[in-house]
């Protein structure tokens, strides 16, 4: 029984490294500063989602500034998006409970065309990068 978990073990041990190496050469670290008509948006959710398919990536919460880091899952320990054209999806929206357990929705301040029917691409390439997100309502 012992010999059948050491195995198991040293296998997902073995997946996680061959994952790992092959995702390597196929992630930018991402980061970059979300603004609407010139202001930082706080709190919002962003996910950049590889238009030829692969793994997706996110920012959970946009900091006061607006400041965001991509990362894979949620855990925010392995930062990085997918290298190639990334479809942008931004969402304001959040629902929260108040201590009466009752809902209290944040409204969504984003039109649909950063959300719902975004049709925002940004291109990650390999190493370190800088891709701000400056929307604008007028567009």
């Amino acid at each position: 029984m012992q010999a059948i978990q050491t195995a198991k073990i040293s296998l997902v041990m073995a997946l996680a490294v061959a994952f790992t190496g092959c995702l390597s050469g196929n992630v930018g670290q991402v980061e970059g500063t979300l603004t609407l008509d010139g202001k930082p948006i706080p709190n919002a959710r962003i996910s950049f989602s590889p238009v030829d398919g692969g793994l997706a990536s996110m920012c959970e919460n946009t900091d006061e500034n607006g400041h965001y880091v991509l990362y894979f899952g949620t855990g925010k320990t392995d930062a990085g998006a997918t290298v190639g054209p990334n479809r942008v999806v931004i969402k304001t929206l959040r629902r929260r409970f108040n201590e009466n357990r009752e809902r209290q929705d944040v409204p969504e301040i984003l039109p649909a065309k950063f959300n719902t029917q975004s049709e925002l691409v940004r291109e990650v390439t390999s190493g370190s990068q800088v891709i701000d997100l400056t929307l604008t309502t007028a567009d």
